[in-house]
């Protein structure tokens, strides 16, 4: 098991909603700090009931951690495209404000 790729998928997939310390996931989770460290850290894959419960934080389906750990591939959710999408939409506005702030000095 590659439990180093696990852990780079959890703090990505962590991050990527907004959690940004492993104490968040474990709040989430509703894990100790310590659990979801070592899973972070690449020291342990925890047991059946702390990877359901993380899983669970992070919008995983069931399994997800074994089968990122094993080599295959996290299966694409919906979330994932909404919360990309809401990401986009976001930068969008940011860029729409700042094309407005800048033709208003230009007309000032």
């Amino acid at each position: 098991m590659d439990l180093v790729r696990l852990a780079d998928s959890v703090r990505t997939r962590r991050r990527a909603l907004g959690m940004r310390t492993s104490a968040d996931l474990a709040l989430a989770a509703g894990l100790s700090l310590r659990t979801v460290a070592e899973v972070e850290r690449g020291a342990n894959l925890v047991g059946d009931t702390s990877q359901r419960a993380i899983e669970t934080a992070l919008g995983w389906e069931p399994g997800e951690m074994v089968r990122i750990a094993e080599g295959g591939e996290r299966r694409r959710e919906v979330r994932d495209d909404i919360a990309a999408l809401r990401d986009i939409l976001t930068e969008m506005d940011e860029l729409r404000e700042r094309a407005e702030a800048l033709l208003d000095r230009l007309d000032g």
